[in-house]
């Protein structure tokens, strides 16, 4: 009688554990923020964002802006992000461009489940 109570006892604590909820998140979202110099204003962004991750060298790319940044879901980890695209704005005297730009970094952490990053636009 022991003895089954003991397996009993046992099977139940091993239930318990296979039932346990990790909520250890892999994937991130992340949202890469682009930055403008002072003396210019944004007022269109197109361009496409590609991210890859250092260690798995997985590519994710997205062409889908809000303002000046760009959401996408990532696997945590180290990332290497490069902004290509061009951009409209108006300098200080109020007269409109359109140029090409790039944004880059080549180390950039997302491991938070709500990463954020800013790069600042390079006019080309």
């Amino acid at each position: 009688m022991k003895t089954i109570t003991r397996t009993i006892f046992a099977l139940l604590l091993l239930g318990l554990a296979a039932c346990h909820n990790d909520d250890e998140e892999i994937f991130t979202s992340a949202t890469i923020a682009l930055e403008a110099a002072d003396s210019i204003t944004v007022q269109k962004i197109q361009g496409t964002v590609k991210a890859v991750n250092i260690n798995t060298r997985q590519t994710t790319t997205n062409s889908q802006f809000d303002n000046l940044s760009s959401s996408m879901k990532l696997l945590r980890g180290a990332y290497q992000i490069t902004i290509t695209g061009y951009v409209v704005y108006l300098d200080n005297k109020s007269i409109q461009h359109t140029h090409a730009f790039i944004a880059y970094t080549d180390y950039c952490e997302l491991k938070d489940i709500k990463s954020q990053t800013k790069l600042k636009i390079v006019l080309i």
